[in-house]
């Protein structure tokens, strides 16, 4: 008898601890977001270099569950759904092109998120690993993709509207290589809305 009172209670206080921890943004979010991606490239053909930039814009999908008041685990998923011209620059000459366009395909990322809840408004701090696919479109010869890995940092606020619904600003890095002369970088900023459960 002594031990289904001490299991109770047990379950008891797990169960309202994980309440009280929680608080205002429940257990976890489903979201849906809309964004801005920013591309640039940079070629180093020896005496000169050559730079490009595009800002393609994207859609994604989210979760993120709670393992405490301050610490959640995080999965994205995101899919551009248009391309944009090349801004190219060369020296003192600079054009914008549609012969070169890029869009992201796709990306999935999964992270650790690091909060401070100041009442209905969360800060915080993302850190995890993100494979992006980028497609390049050549004007008459077709396209190219290339798919590869890095580290995921971002930054962004969650802020609760209503018990059930929120809004989230998320700044993002997912990827930054230098590799065989060509320095890349892909970052984002996105703005979304999510449900709590």
């Amino acid at each position: 008898m002594r031990k289904v009172v001490l299991a109770g209670a047990l379950v008891w206080m797990a169960n309202t601890g994980l309440a009280a921890e929680v608080g205002e943004f429940g257990q976890g979010h489903m979201g849906l977001g809309y964004g801005l991606a920013n591309l640039d490239f940079e070629v180093d053909l020896g005496s000169e270099k050559v730079s490009m930039g595009s800002s393609p814009q994207l859609a994604e999908v989210w979760w993120k569950g709670y393992l405490n008041r301050y610490v959640a685990l995080e999965g994205r998923f995101g899919v551009g759904t248009n391309d944009d011209e090349s801004d190219v620059s060369l020296g003192s000459f600079s054009a914008n092109t549609d012969v070169v366009t890029w869009e992201i395909d796709h990306y999935a990322a999964v992270n650790l998120v690091f909060q401070y809840p100041f009442g209905k408004v969360a800060p915080r701090l993302s850190v995890g690993y993100n494979k992006v696919n980028l497609k390049v479109n050549l004007k008459d010869f077709g396209s190219l993709s290339d798919t590869d890995g890095d580290v995921y940092v971002g930054i962004g606020a969650d802020i609760q509207v209503s018990p059930k619904w929120g809004v989230a600003l998320d700044f993002s890095d997912h990827y930054g290589k230098k590799d065989d002369g060509v320095d890349a970088s892909i970052t984002s900023f996105r703005m979304g809305i999510y449900h709590t459960y």
